[in-house]
């Protein structure tokens, strides 16, 4: 009887183990109380210029908490739209991010959240592949976050844009 009570006890502990690790990999692509899910008006500025940018962002998660998908347009000035996905890769214990836009696309990775801020390196492109850039989000409250795009210049970054995104109500 004492054996099947230690099978039983083993048996729920390594079930509950694994769902711990599960939705720890599946809480890695946001921060604890944030979610992307839903639309998100932008507001910002390109710092070389000064110029206003406006964007709207639609995100969503699917496969039970295991991608986000963010849908990027562009209001001003109009023309980009951007299509990001994001998976937790646990081979390599990283965040791997697919840019998909009509130049052609690029791979970010990064670490993980650190806090509230989550910085996406390029790792491959299909244009300029030389170039390397990053995302920066950081997240706010539950309704707001920031992404800053920026690209190395004479090995430093220099911000190309920056975003406040509001939870569209």
């Amino acid at each position: 009887m004492l054996r099947h009570k230690r099978i039983a006890i083993s048996a729920f502990l390594a079930c509950f183990y694994c769902v711990v690790a599960l939705a720890q990999d599946q809480h890695s692509l946001t921060p604890e109380g944030f979610s992307f899910d839903g639309a998100w008006s932008c507001e910002g500025k390109f710092p070389s210029n000064g110029a206003t940018h406006t964007s709207k962002y639609t995100g969503r998660t699917f496969e039970s908490g295991a991608w986000v998908e963010l849908d990027e347009v562009d209001i001003q000035p109009k023309g980009y739209v951007g299509h990001y996905v994001w998976q937790f890769d646990k081979k390599n214990n990283q965040i791997v991010s697919i840019d998909a836009n009509r130049s052609g696309y690029t791979v970010y990775t990064s670490p993980g959240w650190n806090g509230n801020k989550l910085t996406f390196t390029s790792t491959a492109a299909s244009s300029s592949p030389e170039t390397v850039s990053r995302f920066i989000f950081e997240t706010k409250d539950a309704d707001q976050f920031t992404v800053t795009y920026e690209m190395s210049r004479n090995m430093s970054f220099v911000p190309g844009d920056s975003l406040i995104c509001h939870k569209a109500k």
